[in-house]
C-alpha cells in the first residue's frame, strides 16, 4: 500500500538557499557496488543531468541513500523522503533497483523531486517475464528459423552487447525471468562428457529461401541442403569453448539485472546430434536418452545461475495415448534425473530450483504424467497459455480456474501468455493490463512470460521501408504495452492513469506536451479494437490459424479468412461479452429481441466508434505538430501505428456487419439484409486498400514464422470476392 507524507518546503527551495556557489542544484548518490543498484544510480544519474542537477560525490542539496532492510522480502522497497534526504531501502538487490528506477523516472517526468512520496512497494506476481526463441546457428535452429524476423537477428544472438541492452531494458519495466526457448540448443551451448562429437564450432547461417514446407512443429526447421555449398554463410568463428565463455557472461549480465534464467526445450530433436554416437531422436533409443540426461546435467552444471529448467511435452515425440506412462517416464528419469543430480549436490541451489513442465498447445497435463512425479523431492511447476494463444481479448480466463484445480498438490503454476495479435503495430491501454495482471493473480500462480511464436519480438527491428527507423530493440518501440503489463504485474495499482499519461510524455519529450495529450488519449482508444476483433472472431487451435492484424492464416490452412469464415462462426470468446456469429443467428431465429451480450452488429458499431475517436484525435494532434516536430520519425511512426489499428478496425466492421447481415438474409430470406451485406463489404474494399497501403509505405515483405509471407495487397482479390460472394449468396442450412 502507498503511504505518503506531507514537507515543509520545497527541495528546490532549499538548492537555493544552500548557497553552494551554483546555479544548479547538486545531487550525490550513496550505494553499495552491487550491479542492479548501480544501473538504477546510473538512471538517476542521466535524469538528473537532463533536469539540470550536477552530479557530486558526496555532500550534494539531494542526498539520496540506498539501504538494505532484512524485515522486506525479495523485490521489496520503500522511498522515505525527508526533505532533500532521500533513502531507497530494499529487501535485496531487486527492490533497491526498482527504488532507484522509480527515482530517476520521477526526475524524468518532473524534472525535480517536489512531488515524490513516501511510498513502500510489493511485488504483486513474483516473476514477470518475456521468452526469447533465438537463432542460434541453422544445425540447430530455433522454433522460429523460417521466419524473416527471426534471421535479420541472427548476430545479435552472439554479441553481448545486444543481450545487456536487452537486460536493461527488461529491468525498466520491470521483467524479471527470461525464459531461453529453444527446441534444442545444447549443441551450441555445452561439451558433454562423452558425446563431446555433437558440440557445435563456429556460427553458420542458411542464406536460401524458406517456403510454407517448414512446418510449424519444427521437425524439419534443418535440412541437409542447408549446408550445401552456396547454401550458407560463417556468420562467426568461435570453438565451443568460446560458446561457452560467452553465455557465461549473458547469463552474468541477466544477473546483474535481477533477471532469473529459465532455460526452455522440447523433445526431442536432434538435428545436429543425429548420427554421432548412434543418436536418434527416437524416445526409445537408450543412448538418446542417456545422452540428453547427460547434456541437461552438464548444462546445469556449466551454467549456475540457470534457475529453472522447463520442457515442452511432445512436439517431435508424439506417441499415441497407450504409451503415456513410458513417455512420462522418460522425462522423469531425462529432466527429472539431471535435475536432482546437480541440486543433491547443491543444496542451497535446490532451495530456488524449480522443474516445469507444458503440455503441447494448450493440452492438459494428465494424471499419469502427474503420477511419475508423486515422490519427487524437488520444486515442480506447470507452464500453461494464457486464453490460448490471444493476450489481447479478455482480462480474466475462466479456462485458467480449472486447470489449477486439475494440477495435484505441490505444483505451481507459471502462465505462458502467447500476444499472437498485432506485431508490427504498437499498442497500450493501461486500463486492459491493469485488470489483466489483477485477475491473473491466484493461489499457486508464480507469475507468467510473454512467449510469442508469430514473431521476433525479443530482438531488434529491421522491417521497416525507411532504414533510419530500423537496428532498434522491438521493445524500444513497442515500450508501452511491455512496460505497462510489466510495472502492472509488479505492481497493478502503483501506476495509475494519470501516471502513465505523463510516463508516455516523458517518453516522447521532443513532442509539446499539449500534443501529447491527444496522442495519448489515441493510443489508449485503438488499444480498445484488438480486443474487440479477437473477442468476436477467435478461431482457436493454433496460433497459424489467425494473424488478426492481416485477417490471415497460415497458407496451408485457409489463407486470407474470407467471409464463408464468418458467416457461421461459433468461436467468440466465451468469457467475453460477446456473441459469436452462429449464436446471434440461433437467438434471432428463436424470436430473442433482448440479449445479455452484444452482437456482432453492436461489435461493428462499438469497433467503428472506437476507430472514429482515434482518427479524430489523431488530426488534431497533427495538426498542431510544428514541422520539427512532424519530422520525428519515431513519434510519426507511433502515431501511424494507431492510424493503422484504426483502419484496421473499421475493416472488421465492415467485415463483421457484412457476415452478419448475409446470414440474416441466409435465414429470413429478406433482401435487404443481403444489400446491407453488400454495401458493408463494398465499403471494407476501400477500407482494407487504404490499410494495405499503409501497410506496404510502412515495412518490407516479409516471411513470418507462422503465417508464410506478407503482403496485403495479395489479399485485396479475396477482399473483392466477399461482396461477390454475397451478392450472389443461396441461402443454405446450418
Amino acid at each position: 500500500m502507498k503511504k505518503k507524507t506531507l514537507w515543509l518546503i520545497s527541495p528546490i527551495a532549499v538548492a537555493l538557499l544552500a548557497g553552494c556557489g551554483s546555479s544548479k542544484p547538486t545531487l550525490s548518490v550513496q550505494f553499495d557496488s552491487s550491479n542492479p543498484v548501480a544501473f538504477s544510480v546510473s538512471q538517476i544519474k542521466d535524469a538528473a543531468a537532463k533536469a539540470g542537477f550536477e552530479y557530486r560525490d558526496s555532500n550534494g542539496d539531494f542526498q539520496i541513500t540506498f539501504a538494505r532492510d532484512n524485515a522486506l522480502k525479495s523485490q521489496q522497497y520503500r522511498i522515505e523522503k525527508n526533505n532533500n534526504a532521500i533513502r531507497v531501502v530494499g529487501g535485496d538487490d531487486q527492490g533497491l533497483m526498482y527504488g532507484g528506477l522509480d527515482l530517476a523516472e520521477e526526475l524524468e517526468i518532473h524534472g525535480n523531486f517536489d512531488k515524490l512520496e513516501n511510498s513502500e512497494h510489493s511485488p504483486y506476481l513474483e516473476y514477470r517475464g518475456v521468452s526469447i526463441r533465438p537463432p542460434m546457428d541453422l544445425r540447430n535452429p530455433s522454433y522460429t528459423n523460417n521466419g524473416d524476423s527471426t534471421r535479420w537477428n541472427l548476430e545479435n544472438t552472439w554479441d553481448l552487447e545486444f543481450w545487456k541492452g536487452l537486460f536493461d531494458r527488461m529491468a525498466k519495466m520491470r521483467y524479471n525471468l527470461l525464459s531461453f526457448a529453444t527446441v534444442n540448443s545444447l549443441p551450441s551451448m555445452v561439451k558433454v562428457p562423452g558425446y563431446e562429437k555433437c558440440a557445435l564450432d563456429d556460427v553458420y547461417e542458411y542464406t536460401g529461401t524458406y517456403d510454407d514446407t517448414y512446418l510449424g512443429n519444427c521437425t524439419n526447421m534443418y535440412r541437409p541442403e542447408h549446408l550445401q555449398e552456396g547454401n550458407y554463410r560463417l556468420v562467426k568463428k568461435m570453438t565451443i569453448d568460446e560458446k561457452i565463455s560467452f553465455w557465461k557472461d549473458v547469463m552474468q549480465a541477466a544477473k546483474d539485472r535481477g533477471i532469473y534464467w529459465q532455460m526452455s526445450t522440447m523433445n526431442t530433436y536432434t538435428f545436429s546430434e543425429e548420427g554421432h554416437y548412434g543418436i536418434t531422436s527416437h524416445r526409445d533409443n537408450a543412448t538418446t536418452r542417456d545422452y540428453f540426461k547427460k547434456a541437461y546435467q552438464t548444462l546445469l552444471e556449466t551454467y549456475p545461475y540457470i534457475y529453472e529448467l522447463k520442457t515442452t511435452c511432445g512436439e517431435n515425440m508424439d506417441y499415441p495415448a497407450e504409451e503415456e506412462l513410458e513417455t512420462a517416464k522418460w522425462y522423469r528419469e531425462v529432466y527429472g534425473d539431471a535435475v536432482k543430480a546437480v541440486l543433491d549436490k547443491d543444496p542451497e541451489r535446490a532451495k530456488t530450483f524449480y522443474i516445469g513442465f507444458a503440455g503441447v498447445g494448450n493440452t492438459h497435463l494428465t494424471d499419469t504424467f502427474y503420477s511419475v512425479w508423486n515422490d519427487y523431492p524437488y520444486k515442480l511447476y506447470v507452464n500453461k497459455r494464457y486464453n490460448d494463444t490471444r493476450l489481447l481479448s479478455v482480462t480474466k480466463c475462466s479456462d485458467n480456474d480449472g486447470y489449477i484445480e486439475s494440477m495435484p498438490q505441490g505444483w505451481d503454476m507459471m502462465y505462458n501468455v502467447r500476444g499472437e495479435d498485432a506485431y508490427h503495430l504498437t499498442w497500450g491501454d493501461p486500463d486492459f493490463a491493469r485488470e489483466f495482471c489483477r485477475n491473473i493473480k491466484q493461489d499457486r500462480v508464480r507469475g507468467w512470460h510473454f512467449a510469442i511464436d508469430g514473431y521476433y519480438v525479443s530482438g531488434k527491428e529491421y522491417e521497416f521501408l525507411d532504414d533510419a527507423l530500423n537496428g532498434n530493440y522491438y521493445y524500444d518501440r513497442h515500450w508501452a504495452m511491455y512496460s505497462m503489463f510489466g510495472r502492472m504485474g509488479y505492481e497493478p495499482d502503483s501506476v495509475s492513469n494519470q501516471r502513465w499519461e505523463e510516463i508516455y510524455k516523458a517518453h516522447y519529450s521532443a513532442v509539446s506536451p499539449s500534443a501529447l495529450t491527444n496522442a495519448y488519449k489515441a493510443m489508449v482508444t485503438a488499444g480498445k479494437i484488438m480486443p474487440n476483433i479477437i473477442c468476436q472472431f477467435q478461431p482457436g487451435g493454433t496460433d497459424a490459424a489467425f494473424l488478426p492484424e492481416m485477417c490471415l492464416s497460415n497458407p496451408t490452412l485457409f489463407g486470407f479468412l474470407d467471409i464463408k469464415r464468418f458467416i457461421n462462426s461459433d468461436q467468440a470468446d466465451p468469457d467475453s461479452d460477446i456473441m459469436s456469429f452462429a449464436a446471434y443467428a440461433k437467438a434471432l431465429q428463436e424470436g430473442q429481441t433482448t440479449f445479455t451480450k452484444r452482437t456482432p452488429l453492436q461489435v461493428a458499431a462499438d469497433i467503428r466508434s472506437l476507430a472514429s475517436q482515434t482518427l479524430e484525435l489523431l488530426q488534431d494532434v497533427r495538426e498542431h505538430l510544428s514541422e520539427e516536430e512532424k519530422a520525428d520519425k519515431v513519434f510519426a511512426s507511433h502515431l501511424l501505428d494507431q492510424e493503422m489499428f484504426a483502419t484496421l478496425g473499421n475493416y472488421y466492421a465492415d467485415k463483421f456487419e457484412g457476415a452478419m447481415e448475409l446470414r440474416i438474409f441466409n435465414d429470413s430470406k429478406e433482401e435487404a439484409h443481403r444489400a446491407k451485406s453488400v454495401e458493408a463489404l463494398t465499403h471494407g474494399v476501400e477500407v482494407w486498400k487504404n490499410y494495405a497501403s499503409l501497410w506496404e509505405g510502412r515495412f518490407k515483405k516479409e516471411r513470418m514464422p507462422r503465417h508464410g509471407f506478407i503482403d496485403p495487397s495479395s489479399c485485396t482479390a479475396t477482399v473483392e470476392k466477399d461482396v461477390e460472394t454475397a451478392a450472389k449468396w443461396k441461402p443454405r442450412k446450418y
